[in-house]
């Protein structure tokens, strides 16, 4: 009996030195916990601090950078977009119909889904290895006769245009030859719609092309033509400079020096 006492008495020893290692291994952990949340919170703060001041640092056009994509329903000629409403593709399946006033090396056009009413705005478009591209915007009276006019060709469209190597600025069918020394691959238009100020810039060396200075009265719309390509696919993207649910992380950044 004696024995069983001692034995049993052992083993609650052994247990409560079990217990007691296991209560300290939790404390122990509790205040490690309590630590590595207090350095985490610190790297947030840090981090938190550092985006606030790389926007002082970014020039404002990203300020107001946001994602467009493209409104299928708008296109005409030979377009057609991808999946994601991000990249335009022009097939060369013959001569294209021209409308009223269009030019005979008129292209095929397409509206963003997105438009503006008020404030800034700043979206990108690659045009690298297309011979011809027109971006530009239209307001509301363009899109209701949508297709009846090239881009720049009247008081209701503003556009830069490349075709054949010459860079052209166009408004109410005005055209104005731009010097530009490399061709650019990818834009960057800003669009201050209260201010009246829609300005491209070749994203690629940050130089401003071109600055139309404009009353707009009515909504508009982010517009893009791609000339017709008589032998291969010629194909436009829209660039994402903004995360969304879908691209957690995927934000395409390019370095840049763009004054305002």
């Amino acid at each position: 009996m004696s024995q069983n006492h001692s034995f049993f008495s052992q083993k609650i020893k052994e247990l409560d030195t079990n217990v007691k290692a296991i209560e300290d291994f939790y404390k122990h952990l509790k205040k490690q916990i309590c630590v590595d949340n207090k350095r985490l919170k610190g790297l947030e703060n840090s981090v938190r601090q550092i985006v606030e001041e790389s926007k002082e640092l970014l020039t404002r056009p990203w300020k107001f950078a946001e994602n467009i994509t493209f409104d299928e329903t708008t296109a005409c000629g030979n377009l057609k977009t991808s999946a994601d409403k991000t990249t335009l593709h022009c097939t060369p399946s013959g001569p294209q119909k021209q409308y009223p006033k269009q030019r005979e090396e008129a292209a095929a056009t397409i509206l963003a889904t997105q438009f503006f009413t008020s404030g800034c705005h700043y979206w990108e478009v690659e045009v690298k290895n297309l011979t011809g591209w027109t971006v530009g915007v239209v307001d509301q009276g363009w899109k209701k006769r949508r297709r009846e006019e090239a881009l720049g060709q009247d008081k209701s469209s503003w556009a830069l245009q490349l075709d054949d190597g010459m860079l052209v600025a166009m408004h109410d069918d005005e055209i104005e030859i731009l010097r530009e020394q490399n061709h650019a691959e990818r834009l960057g238009i800003f669009l201050d719609f209260s201010k009246g100020i829609l300005r491209f810039f070749n994203v690629d060396t940050g130089c401003v092309l071109h600055t139309f200075f404009a009353k707009f009265k009515t909504a508009v719309y982010p517009a893009f033509s791609i000339k017709n390509e008589k032998t291969k696919v010629a194909s436009l993207t829209l660039c994402k400079l903004v995360p969304t649910n879908d691209l957690q992380g995927e934000m395409d950044v390019t370095d840049m020096q763009i004054p305002l």
